[in-house]
Formats: C-alpha cells, structure tokens, sequence
C-alpha cells in the first residue's frame, strides 16, 4: 500500500495484509450464507481506480489531493501518536472556505458538496456505464479535512475516522453519483483515533480484515435497502463490528428488493 505514510498513527503491517479479491470473497460467502446471510450470490467486477483531478487551491494543485504532515487526536488511554505524514484525498477544505469568504459560498461548494464533498465527483467519474446494473464501491486510501482544531488554532490537516460511507439518492445527487466508499487505509489506523471504537491500540492484521469485511458488507447492505441503522451488534445494519460474527435477522432480510437497489443507472 504506497500510501500508508510514516509516523505514529499509521498501521503498516494491518493495511498490507489488504487483498481485494479475498475480502470479496469473504464477503460473497457471507451475503450467501444459509443461515447468517441474505441469500444473495454477489458478484463483482474488479476494475482500475481513477483518480479525481480538481482546480487548483490553496497551493495544492489538486483541491481533492494532499501530501504531507497531517494529525489524528488520539483518545484517551492510548499510546499511538497521532502524527502522520502521507497522502489523502481532501473532502473538505475550511481553509478555502474562509479564503472565499461568505459571498463566495456557492463557488466552494461546487468544488466540494456539503454531504458528501467530493466523493460523488469520484463516483461519478470512476462508473462505468457497461457495467450500469452493478452498484460501485470504491476503496481509496484515507481522506481528511482542512480545519481548525479550535477558533485560534492555525490551519492543519486532520485525517477522518469516517472511514465507511454509503451515498444514497439525497437532494442534488444524481444516480451517476450514488455507491459505497470504504477507506482502506484510514480505517487500518482509526482504531487508536475513533472514539466510537473499542481499543486504543493499532488493529492486528487479522481484526483489520475482519473489520474491513464488515465494513462493505454494511454499506453495501445500503445500497440494497436504503439508510437505515440500528444499534444492535454483530447485525449488517448494526454495529458490526466483525464479519465472521455478523448475521442478517429477519427484519432486515425483509427490506432487501433488488429491483430498488440504489446507484445503479439505466
């Protein structure tokens, strides 16, 4: 993985121990298990990432690209620094907002969308329209935001900890725009960094995996039924954490329809 980055927040060995193919197959068999999953056979066509090239701003030549020192806030308890120097794709940029100023707010947003900043230029770029009855699921590396940790604190990038996402048919967001973004190598390192997640240790390679897999099969459940969560564990809607633990209940089995899945195109 080229863009794990050095310093204390990265997870090196959990993100190269990253296989596409063995993930999707862990994940087919699960959406296809009798007992634990939706009896559904899941196919995948597996295809080249291309890369979002945005204006220039701020003296990156690439709005949606950044490389350099960035700072995750580590919780409490843990012994992982938060520093890191590598390489994200930028979701949103409040250095640049400011730089516009108010008048200015509609030219920022056409550069980065206030839901789901400029993932759906992404998945709309990387579609392809012979393959317009699959859903996409993109796994980049990691994103971050340009802000302030406080009102006097100087400009830094933050890398994000939402590192599974699902665009659905929200106002303004075409089908062309809708799918799953899981970030592959910002969730190997979030475990020190996110509150919501047991540990404050980096994952092991094994649980990363494990993770990961739950991760797509939750978004991707999405896609089929729509944006509902609930807080039950080891359930596709719910809290996960873990694949190899996660069952699909009845309740849930009940809302897949496949003639109204989301993000596909005519």
């Amino acid at each position: 993985m080229t863009h794990v980055g050095t310093g204390g927040a990265p997870n090196p060995s959990a993100a190269g121990a990253f296989n596409v193919d063995d993930v999707m197959l862990d994940i087919a068999y699960f959406y296809q298990h009798p007992t634990r999953g939706a009896g559904i056979e899941l196919l995948w066509v597996k295809r080249p990432f291309v890369p979002l090239q945005g204006p220039s701003v701020m003296n990156r030549p690439n709005a949606y690209r950044y490389t350099g020192d960035m700072v995750y806030t580590p919780k409490q308890g843990t012994q992982v620094t938060g520093d890191l120097n590598g390489s994200a794709w930028v979701s949103a940029d409040a250095e640049y907002r400011e730089f516009l100023g108010q008048p200015n707010r509609e030219q920022y947003y056409s550069v980065f969308p206030p839901a789901n900043g400029m993932f759906q230029f992404m998945m709309e770029q990387n579609r392809d329209m012979q393959l317009s009855k699959f859903v996409l699921l993109l796994l980049p590396s990691r994103h971050a935001w340009v802000t302030r940790e406080n009102n006097n604190a100087p400009y830094k990038v933050y890398p994000q900890t939402s590192n599974a996402f699902t665009i659905l048919a929200d106002v303004g967001v075409s089908q062309y725009q809708q799918g799953s973004v899981v970030n592959i190598v910002g969730l190997s390192e979030e475990r020190p960094f996110n509150v919501k997640i047991a540990g404050v240790e980096h994952y092991s390679n094994g649980e990363f995996l494990n993770v990961l897999g739950y991760a797509i099969a939750h978004e991707l459940f999405h896609l089929l039924c729509g944006p509902l969560d609930n807080m039950t564990p080891n359930t596709v809607f719910g809290l996960g954490p873990y694949l190899s633990t996660l069952t699909v209940p009845s309740n849930e089995l009940l809302q897949i329809n496949l003639k109204t899945k989301q993000g596909v195109t005519p």
